[in-house]
């Protein structure tokens, strides 16, 4: 701990912006201090927001959701509007994001606009509307082109937040599709009735998850018709049968709908992985011996 928190800055995110001023890091820090730990926004400038500012406390911060979001950002401004990849949904541009001593920080685009969940409570019949929007954005994430670094979870490696694993996080970073194997199928072993699981995510091909695409992570612009997506923490790179787990298998029965229409249907591996999720929901230690975790 006071290694971490005698770091210097780190930042992970620059981008610069064409309409207004960045605050600085110092600001940053600051203003976050002064909101405290009841929660973890601030807009800025108060008054008239052009930035909306996010941090966290812990080892897995902004840091990586803000690659991450970077990255489908930049995806969105690479298709024509007019092919039929383009991309169906907008993304707050990232601006900034870095980590001093135990807390991290993210700076995006501030979006004045209701979340859908928000919004379908007052106008519940837009359902009709909306429901397709998202159904298209998150077929578009999960077939973005991979990163090709070949790094696991959030875009530039780091600890995949997935609703497999206890409390919607890894305990480790995982180093390749083999290593995900080796720590599913120990879990595996402590299932009962006892079977010889060898569950192979090595002969899958990597691809991007989307393990939250609740309403309360999009906006929708009823001017317009666009529909945003916030929030990318649960979003990243796993083998394949971790996309189609997290759209077959998610307790949100809105999220599964979404699964079925996009033709989603779980393979083998899948379908086995509910029984390790279930040994890790109850597991004392998640890390399950395998020393990463040290």
């Amino acid at each position: 701990m006071e290694k971490l928190l005698n770091r210097p800055t780190v930042v992970t995110v620059e981008r610069p912006c064409a309409d207004a001023t960045v605050p600085s890091l110092d600001e940053i820090v600051e203003l976050c201090r002064a909101a405290g730990l009841r929660t973890n926004q601030v807009l800025y400038p108060p008054n008239t927001p052009r930035f909306f500012i996010k941090y966290t406390s812990g080892l897995c911060g902004m840091e990586e959701e803000a690659r991450t979001q970077d990255y489908v950002y930049r995806h969105t401004l690479r298709v024509d509007a007019s092919a039929a990849a383009a991309p169906c949904i907008r993304v707050p541009q990232v601006y900034l994001a870095f980590r001093r001593g135990w807390y991290s920080y993210m700076v995006m685009d501030y979006v004045p606009l209701p979340t859908v969940e928000d919004w379908l409570v007052q106008r519940p019949e837009d359902a009709a509307t909306i429901r397709p929007l998202i159904v298209s954005a998150v077929g578009w994430i999960v077939n973005l082109p991979l990163p090709g670094d070949g790094l696991l979870g959030p875009v530039g490696g780091g600890t995949a937040k997935h609703i497999f694993f206890r409390d919607f996080e890894a305990p480790f970073p995982f180093l390749d599709a083999k290593h995900v194997g080796e720590y599913v199928n120990k879990a595996l072993k402590w299932v009962r009735p006892r079977k010889n699981y060898a569950l192979d995510f090595e002969a899958e091909p990597l691809q991007f998850y989307d393990a939250d695409p609740a309403d309360r992570n999009f906006l929708y612009d009823s001017a317009t018709g666009d529909l945003w997506r916030v929030d990318f923490e649960h979003v990243g790179v796993l083998p394949r049968s971790f996309a189609l787990y997290a759209l077959c298998l998610h307790q949100d029965k809105c999220v599964r709908q979404i699964g079925e229409q996009l033709g989603v249907v779980c393979s083998e591996n899948a379908t086995t992985m509910m029984r390790a999720a279930g040994r890790l929901s109850v597991c004392s230690d998640p890390c399950l011996g395998m020393r990463p975790c040290a």
